[in-house]
Formats: structure tokens, C-alpha cells, sequence
């Protein structure tokens, strides 16, 4: 934990709060667990997040449901892991022999 946090103060900028009714933002990340890889290029063009590639875009949404989520967030994300796994198993190591 950060020592200036004790300094914090809650924010007063509208922009920065939970908007009425909204959920934590769930539904929007199941969303992306289900983008394909064309979806992911057409949606992300010139934007930065196409440089961390979809691999890293689904890794992180997964991080933040295994911080804000629920039990019921785990399978997609667990699918995805086990997807992962199956694929690099069977691809041979490149030349830094990983």
C-alpha cells in the first residue's frame, strides 16, 4: 500500500465515478473474452492496445476478473488458460529454444 494514500481524498470529478446503475464493468469484459482476432484488429486500429496483441488484451481482462469478479468469472478465463497451454504445447520452441 502506498503511505500517500492517507492523504487521498474522494474525488469530486464526475468523469472519475461510478455511473447510476452500472455494473463493475463484467459484462463489457465477457465481451472481450469472446473478440476474434479480426474483431480485435478492426476494433483496436491505431490505437496502443493493438501493441500488446490479443493474447495480452485477454490475459489482462482475465487479471481483472480474478480481481473484481466472481467464481462464476473463472471458466471463461480457465478455458482461455487450458486454450492457451494446448496451443503453445504443441508449437516447437523457437530459436531461444522456450
Amino acid at each position: 500500500m502506498c503511505p500517500w494514500n492517507r492523504f487521498a481524498r474522494t474525488t469530486r470529478e464526475v468523469r472519475f465515478l461510478a455511473k447510476p446503475g452500472s455494473d463493475d464493468g463484467r459484462d463489457e469484459l465477457h465481451a472481450l473474452l469472446e473478440i476474434s482476432a479480426a474483431e480485435f484488429k478492426r476494433r483496436f486500429a491505431r490505437s496502443p492496445i493493438l501493441r500488446v496483441k490479443r493474447r495480452g488484451l485477454l490475459r489482462n481482462v482475465c487479471v481483472v476478473l480474478g480481481n473484481i469478479g466472481t467464481v462464476d468469472d473463472l471458466p471463461p478465463c480457465a478455458a482461455l488458460a487450458s486454450t492457451r497451454s494446448r496451443s503453445s504445447a504443441s508449437t516447437p520452441p523457437g530459436p531461444s529454444g522456450r
